[in-house]
């Protein structure tokens, strides 16, 4: 499919628009919610177990939301032909039990909401994609992912994201989700379907 035309079938959009739709009704129903399915690492390790996942749904503020909800967008604009329902939807838990599992064995972080890390794993399981299919922008698009990645690492998060949604930039979760969205395009690789080539190639 030609990079300047957007995957407009309902299988490629239906679960992105799922997932925003799950966000924003959290959003809205926040305080009565947050304190059950927030990603909390002593809840979890006393049996908890769902924040593992209900966790990457929950969101600090307004900004916060409309950041992540655009990520999805951009995912789905970019790489949503790859993408079937039930596919999507087993991305998205395993890259956030992953990520979850990984915060708690390899980092500090105590609380975490927000969808930035699974997006920042589908983003990667994506471009993997576009270069086992000779996607010329592939290459590029993981370059930027990983300086990216690389950069949070070394500087930390962004200090205006950070006041933009009223919380530390969990770059971490950036990390890990990027590793699960790479050991994703292994598991899930055999599912994935070749982009159609532009008309008249």
């Amino acid at each position: 499919m030609s990079r300047f035309q957007l995957p407009v079938q309902m299988e490629h959009w239906f679960m992105f628009l799922q997932i925003g739709i799950c966000a924003t009704v959290l959003f809205i129903i926040d305080e009565s919610v947050h304190h059950l399915l927030n990603y909390n690492s002593l809840m979890i390790t006393a049996g908890e177990y769902w924040r593992a996942i209900s966790g990457h749904l929950l969101h600090t503020n307004f900004y916060h939301l409309c950041l992540n909800v655009g990520g999805l967008f951009l995912l789905w604009a970019l790489h949503g032909e790859y993408y079937r329902p039930a596919m999507l939807l087993g991305l998205f838990i395993s890259i956030a039990v992953t990520i979850s599992v990984t915060m708690l064995l390899f980092s500090d972080i105590a609380l975490y909401v927000g969808l930035s890390g699974v997006i920042h794993g589908l983003f990667v399981w994506g471009v993997l994609q576009d270069i086992k299919y000779k996607d010329p922008t592939g290459w590029l698009l993981l370059i930027a992912i990983i300086a990216k990645i690389t950069h949070e690492q070394i500087a930390g998060g962004d200090a205006h994201t950070a006041m933009l949604i009223e919380a530390n930039v969990a770059f971490d979760a950036h990390l890990f989700g990027a590793i699960a969205g790479t050991l994703c395009a292994f598991i899930f690789k055999p599912l994935a379907k070749i982009k159609q080539a532009p008309e008249g190639a």
